[in-house]
């Protein structure tokens, strides 16, 4: 999102925390009780890995994800230049999109390393802790549903696209579990309450649930709630309704329209496909267009600033 957030992404010091937005505990308190009730749905033997389930599921990714995304379309019109940061994200989810058709495994794996540097803006802590934590919630439903994780993977990428890549989530789960642990104390001892109880049932949810279940609950009610409150703040009271419906009706008709053109044999799998390959096609320019912008911003201050030495140095050797 083309913003300045002022929490830090990671942390900076063991005592980092992450910033609470307007709202946050009460969407803290929805997320523990929606993870409490699939938990317990499960428990009592619902098929929460139903295709019926799966589509759900996916809907609720895509309807609880995507406006905190289509925030960047009102935060491009503060850019220097609205065209050129249009052109660029842009430019960036097209590049997303040639991947997926091209070589959807690297993709895949482009997906998920982004996803981590993304994800980890919501865990406190110094970086390792942070993204760890991020990590936690994409390697742990490795460690009792494989199969079902293989399978997706499967839909998603193509069969044995990337075989190496669960084989690698399976290796630093424990790792990374033990990062989201220290996470979540980190932001008990601070004072975060709210945050801790959240990132400890978002975990939970991964584990224990089924995948799709599990990251529909981590996405929808853990990062993306939180992140819309931020955006909605560094916007300022900007207009944003009109352009974040449509950016959000456009995503949802592509990823229907994936998820019925594919090559999935059953609906739920196809809705599995257009959930993933949307939300990375926007993932991309989500995080990648502030550094673009930032570094042209740079360059173009530094052009500037040579520009105005030389007028200096011109009009000094003139004077003399």
């Amino acid at each position: 999102m083309v913003r300045n957030c002022g929490a830090p992404v990671g942390g900076g010091n063991p005592s980092a925390g992450v910033d609470v937005p307007e709202g946050g505990h009460r969407i803290a308190v929805l997320h523990l009780g929606l993870t409490v009730a699939s938990l317990t749905l499960f428990a009592t033997g619902l098929d929460l890995a139903s295709g019926t389930s799966t589509i759900i599921s996916c809907a609720a990714i895509l309807l609880l994800g995507l406006p905190h995304g289509a925030l960047d379309l009102v935060a491009l019109t503060t850019a220097r230049s609205p065209a050129r940061a249009l052109a660029i994200y842009l430019a960036l989810g097209g590049a997303m999109a040639g991947f997926w058709w091209a070589m959807p495994g690297g993709a895949l794996l482009i997906f998920f390393a982004i996803a981590i540097g993304h994800f980890g803006e919501d865990w406190p802590g110094p970086g390792l802790v942070a993204h760890g934590g991020a990590l936690a919630l994409l390697a742990a439903p490795l460690l009792f549903h494989r199969t079902e994780v293989d399978a997706m993977f499967a839909v998603i990428a193509g069969s044995g696209a990337l075989p190496p890549l669960a084989d690698s989530l399976v290796l630093v789960a424990p790792v990374a579990i033990a990062a989201a642990l220290t996470a979540s104390a980190i932001s008990w001892t601070t004072g975060q309450r709210t945050l801790a109880v959240s990132s400890a049932a978002a975990l939970v949810g991964m584990v224990v649930l089924p995948p799709i279940v599990g990251f529909a609950l981590s996405f929808g009610m853990f990062h993306s709630p939180r992140q819309f409150a931020r955006g909605l703040a560094d916007l300022e009271g900007r207009r944003w309704r009109a352009p974040v419906v449509a950016a959000c009706t456009a995503a949802l008709l592509l990823a229907v329209v994936i998820a019925l053109g594919g090559a999935a044999t059953t609906l739920s799998d196809g809705a599995v496909r257009g959930t993933f390959i949307i939300l990375s096609v926007l993932t991309v320019p989500h995080m990648m267009l502030p550094l673009t912008l930032r570094n042209l911003h740079f360059k173009h201050g530094a052009k500037l600033q040579s520009h105005q030495t030389r007028q200096l140095k011109h009009r000094n050797r003139y004077r003399a």
